[in-house]
């Protein structure tokens, strides 16, 4: 895989504003439109991301 070149976000620093409003898709699209080309997703937090699911998951 290639670097991703910025600008990026991470969105740990919203994520307990964020996480009971927004899925994945949402957040996406949120860092997207204020012109970023990749977001950083805690997976620490199950209401933002699955990880137990996407590592079982093969889509």
């Amino acid at each position: 895989m290639g670097a991703i070149k910025g600008p990026g976000i991470s969105s740990a620093q919203f994520a307990s504003s964020i996480a009971s409003k927004c899925n994945l898709r949402k957040i996406a699209g949120w860092t997207s439109d204020l012109g970023n080309k990749g977001a950083q997703i805690p997976t620490s937090d199950p209401r933002l991301f699955d990880l137990e699911k996407a590592a079982v998951s093969q889509a």
